[in-house]
């Protein structure tokens, strides 16, 4: 098994939203983000991904790295809809958050925490500038 995740937008419920490829952020902006975990089960798409679902104690750990080790930040995600679909989960980023590029690592704990791994990104993550830093070094 090969656990991944990717991001979800126009999220209404646990059987309706869009999958993306690339979800962009701006700069400055408090978002919440969404993300699936999925059995990748082929790379070159052959066979479909598989939503993953862990069980009911799992944890996730969400670490955005940034090379200002200063403004790393972490965070535990929550799932959106524990009783629905555990495979769904959500992760607040905050106005002041330093976020890069593809910087999203995500740690899911399963089994009280016997099991840890890393998850693996199937989307690429996106950050446009404001606008309020352009023409600045």
């Amino acid at each position: 098994m090969k656990l991944a995740y990717k991001f979800l937008d126009h999220i209404k419920d646990h059987n309706d939203f869009a999958v993306l490829d690339t979800l962009t952020l701006i700069q400055g902006n408090a978002e919440t983000v969404y993300f699936q975990l999925i059995n990748k089960r082929s790379v070159d798409g052959s066979f479909p991904d598989m939503r993953y679902i862990p069980d009911s104690t799992a944890q996730m750990t969400v670490t955005f790295d940034h090379i200002d080790s200063n403004a790393k930040i972490s965070r535990v995600a929550t799932m959106a809809y524990p009783s629905d679909d555990r495979s769904i989960w959500k992760v607040d980023i905050l106005s002041t958050d330093r976020i890069s590029n593809n910087s999203m690592k995500v740690s899911l704990s399963e089994n009280s925490g016997l099991k840890i791994r890393s998850v693996l990104p199937a989307s690429t993550l996106a950050i446009e500038d404001s606008g309020s830093n352009r023409g600045f070094c």
